[in-house]
């Protein structure tokens, strides 16, 4: 009898109609925010820990009976999601280097297309009259390195509450309530996509309003029409950059797009 011939070692392909993106699993793309997470802990430990994003309050929320005891946990929780993290990509994935190292640079190339996009998308929109002559409330006129590693590291817990999560369990629920008016296939994948897009840009947007914020704690902008619009679309783009590249590239082109806001690359450089 002929010996069977070895199987060759692929991929196990994602699941017919999942929400995460296949280009980079989550594994990697964790492993490749956690230089983001460390400048989160760097920035809120280096302004004397006044301001907390949003998102990683929303996250940590488990963690809150703990109370100052939580600013420990975090990171102890983050090492040893790293190190599951590690452990998967380490049985899947050669030269995680350079892979990681990728991440970050399409990541920067996705942050400097995003600013024109908005400007193109708003100006076709009609919506730049309502952000002409306003800055982004992001940061201060001169924020030091810990305003900008705040702002740059938050960004990955947003990818992770408003993407990750709140898009991939919209998509979820989409799919599924669908499937009792429509046949599965492209069209049903189709409309819960441009659904989930939608809501969960929304809800990115809303979450950094002051009358959302103030739930949570401090912080917060009050409404402006056209920051409202800007911080959808860029929702949007994000979104999309997401299931295209998957968490850790949009992870960090938000955190490149943050820190250019931090430092006065707003709208009005393009207006």
């Amino acid at each position: 009898m002929r010996p069977a011939a070895p199987r060759a070692t692929r991929r196990k392909p994602a699941a017919r109609g999942s929400a995460l993106p296949q280009r980079h699993d989550l594994a990697l793309g964790f492993l490749a925010m956690l230089p983001l997470f460390a400048l989160y802990e760097f920035g809120w430990r280096a302004s004397g820990g006044a301001t907390r994003n949003l998102a990683e309050v929303v996250l940590c929320l488990p963690l809150a009976p703990l109370g100052d005891a939580l600013h420990v946990a975090r990171p102890l929780a983050l090492v040893a999601l790293a190190a599951l993290a590690a452990w998967r990509v380490f049985h899947a994935e050669l030269g995680l280097g350079p892979r990681l190292f990728r991440i970050a640079l399409e990541g920067l190339a996705c942050a400097l297309l995003l600013g024109p996009l908005l400007i193109g998308v708003l100006a076709l929109c009609g919506g730049l009259d309502a952000l002409r002559d306003v800055a982004l409330p992001q940061a201060p006129a001169a924020p030091g390195l810990a305003q900008v590693a705040l702002l740059a590291g938050g960004g990955s817990y947003e990818e992770l509450l408003f993407r990750l999560g709140l898009q991939s369990l919209l998509y979820f629920l989409f799919v599924r309530a669908l499937r009792f008016w429509m046949p599965d296939g492209p069209l049903l994948r189709g409309v819960s996509e441009v659904a989930t897009v939608a809501l969960a840009a929304l809800a990115f947007a809303a979450a950094h309003l002051a009358v959302f914020t103030q739930v949570l704690g401090p912080g917060g902008e009050p409404w402006h029409a056209g920051v409202f619009h800007w911080r959808v679309l860029a929702g949007i783009l994000l979104a999309l950059v997401f299931r295209w590249r998957g968490p850790g590239v949009a992870a960090w082109a938000h955190a490149w797009f943050n820190a250019a806001l931090a430092i006065g690359v707003g709208p009005e450089v393009f207006l």
